[in-house]
C-alpha cells in the first residue's frame, strides 16, 4: 500500500474514533445530568417533614412554618367565618414575599402537606398580594 493511502485511511479510523467517543461521553453526560435531576428531587422531597393541619379545628392565631430551602413558608390561622377556616399562606423567596388569603371549608378536616407550597389546599385560596419587596426584571 502507498504511504498518503495509508495515512488517509489511518486519519479516517481515528475520526471515526473520535466520532465513537464524543457520542459515548454526550450519552454519559445527560444520563448523569438525568440522574442528578431525579436525585436532587427526591433529595428535597425527603427533606420535607410532612405536617397537618386540621381545618375543623381551625385554631385562631396559629402559624405554622414550611422550610422551603433557604426560606420558609408560613400558613396563619386567623379564624372562623360561615362555616370556613380563614388562612393566610405567605411564600418567600429570594427577593421578597406575596400572601394569599384561603377560605377552607372547616369539613376539609384534615389534610397533610407533602410540599412546602400549600398545593393541597390552593383551591381554596386567592392572591392577597403580588409581591412585597420582589425583585423586578424588565
Amino acid at each position: 500500500m502507498k504511504k498518503p493511502f495509508k495515512l488517509i485511511i489511518i486519519g479516517a479510523l481515528l475520526l471515526i474514533l473520535v466520532g465513537v467517543l464524543k457520542s459515548s461521553r454526550h450519552e454519559d453526560l445527560t444520563a448523569t445530568a438525568d440522574i442528578s435531576e431525579e436525585l436532587s428531587q427526591e433529595s428535597l422531597a425527603s427533606r420535607f417533614e410532612s405536617k397537618s393541619v386540621d381545618f375543623s379545628r381551625c385554631e385562631e392565631q396559629k402559624v405554622i412554618n414550611f422550610p422551603n430551602g433557604n426560606t420558609t413558608n408560613k400558613l396563619k390561622i386567623l379564624g372562623i367565618q360561615a362555616g370556613h377556616c380563614l388562612v393566610e399562606t405567605t411564600f418567600e423567596s429570594a427577593g421578597g414575599y406575596y400572601t394569599n388569603d384561603c377560605q377552607i371549608p372547616l369539613e376539609t378536616g384534615l389534610v397533610t402537606f407533602k410540599d412546602p407550597d400549600f398545593i393541597a389546599i390552593s383551591e381554596f385560596c386567592q392572591i392577597k398580594t403580588e409581591g412585597v419587596g420582589l425583585l423586578e426584571l424588565e
